[in-house]
Formats: C-alpha cells, sequence, structure tokens
C-alpha cells in the first residue's frame, strides 16, 4: 500500500520561499537538506509543480531514483524534457494521478509549492506531513498552504531537533475522520 507524504520546508513565520526566492537550498540547513536528499532516494515517486521543478531541475539526478512527476497546465511545452521512467510532464488533476499512480508506487513524496500542497490535502490525498522548520523569519514569502477549505486533522508521530541552531523535523500522520 503506498504512503504519500506531503515534504515541506517553512521558516518560523510559515514560509516556504525568501521572498521571491523560490529555492529553499539557499535557506535551509545542511542537516535539512541531507535528510531531504535520503528521503528522496528512499522513494519511488516524487510529484511537484512547475515551478518547483524549474527551481531545482540542476540539482536532480534524472539518470536514476524515483519517477518525478511534475505538474503543469501545459505538458505539451516541455515534452522535450520527459525521461520516460524518470521525469515526466503532467496535466492531470491530483485525483487523476492518484488512479494511475498510487497503486503502483509505495513511497510517494508531494515536494510543493503551496498550490500543489493545497490541491493534494483539498482532495484528501496526504497521509503524512514531513515538515522541517527552520529558526528563521522573512516576513514576506509564500506561505505553505494557498486559502483553500481544507477540514483535516493530523496527528504528531516524531519530531527531531536536526541541529543545535533549532531546526525541527516534525512528521504528521492524519487521522481518518471515522477514527476522531
Amino acid at each position: 500500500m503506498s504512503k504519500v507524504i506531503l515534504v515541506a520546508a517553512t521558516s518560523i513565520d510559515n514560509k516556504i520561499t525568501c521572498g521571491s526566492n523560490g529555492d529553499s537550498f539557499s535557506w535551509t540547513s545542511p542537516e535539512d537538506q541531507k535528510y531531504f536528499t535520503q528521503l528522496i532516494k528512499d522513494s519511488d515517486l516524487v510529484i511537484m509543480g512547475r515551478k518547483t521543478y524549474q527551481i531545482n531541475s540542476s540539482k536532480m539526478d534524472l539518470t536514476r531514483g524515483p519517477l518525478r512527476l511534475v505538474l503543469t497546465k501545459n505538458p505539451k511545452k516541455y515534452s522535450h524534457l520527459n525521461i520516460p521512467g524518470h521525469l515526466e510532464f503532467t496535466s492531470l488533476t491530483p485525483p487523476e494521478i492518484s488512479s494511475k499512480y498510487f497503486s503502483k508506487y509505495n513511497q510517494i513524496l508531494i515536494l510543493g509549492g503551496s498550490q500543489i500542497y493545497s490541491l493534494f490535502l483539498k482532495d484528501n490525498l496526504i497521509d503524512e506531513i514531513y515538515l522541517t522548520i527552520e529558526p528563521v523569519i522573512f516576513g514576506n514569502g509564500k506561505n505553505l498552504l494557498n486559502r483553500l477549505k481544507i477540514d483535516q486533522s493530523f496527528r504528531l508521530v516524531d519530531f527531531k531537533q536536526l541541529n543545535r541552531h533549532g531546526t525541527l523535523l516534525l512528521k504528521y500522520q492524519v487521522i481518518q475522520k471515522n477514527s476522531l
């Protein structure tokens, strides 16, 4: 059975970007980056939005590792970048992605950005959230989630301080409505 994990790093003030800079590697700790890199290696499918892909494409090793599925409104525009089994572009909705892919993979990561996180949460397609909170405040930038009506509860199942500066890794598991 597959496990779908939303993975994000935020500032203390809930920002996933520092202003307009969407490259989280510019402000996340080396400890979180190491954890994140290993998490990707341990996963079978990684889903992200087009902007997240564009910001991070130079850091991706597309010769091995999980399938990276990039959500875009115009997948034909990126068809020349497709590497079957390694990098694919799609305009499928989260429920369509769930139907087509989720049963084929064990560990699935949702890497963002905020629109992608919100869509998968809205459609109740997230099993767990791995949230790294870095001890910084940006004041401006993109929030973790868009303003959508989402009514889900989660239970903290693990937490770890990653470094002496206070970077925290929090792991939450969805609480099913019938188990409240």
